[in-house]
């Protein structure tokens, strides 16, 4: 396995797309922040209104080189690109994040904006 270089000045991603199991889905459009928190927890930035995404589940971090996705201790787990990760894992745009029933990927930022909103996806009743 090789190691990626590093990245330096602005993160190679700027939107984030969330889907959940039904094809519904949402871009989340976020700045330089080092931290995007991703949870069922309404602090999140990402928040997941399903029973099956902890609290706080995962987050998403920025070092100043280079991009990582953590999973926060949660009973579920996160997966990239179909491995479950035990520590934290850099990811970059061709990499797929599973949490629950969501799939999430980046885009580089050619196309996308900066800013940070919050965002809540809730899960139909009766889906469990």
């Amino acid at each position: 396995m090789s190691a990626k270089p590093p990245v330096t000045g602005k993160p190679t991603w700027s939107k984030l797309h969330v889907r959940d199991d039904r094809g519904r889905q949402v871009e989340v459009n976020f700045g330089l922040a080092d931290t995007l928190g991703i949870g069922r927890d309404p602090t999140n930035v990402i928040c997941l209104e399903d029973r099956d995404i902890s609290r706080n589940h995962a987050r998403i971090v920025w070092n100043g080189e280079r991009l990582y996705v953590e999973d926060l201790g949660s009973y579920n787990g996160v997966r990239v690109n179909g491995t479950r990760i035990r520590e934290r894992t850099e990811i970059d745009h061709n990499d797929r994040i599973e949490i629950g029933a969501y799939l999430m990927w980046l885009e580089p930022p050619e196309r996308g904006q900066f800013n940070a909103p919050t965002v809540r996806l809730e899960k139909p009743d009766g889906l469990d």
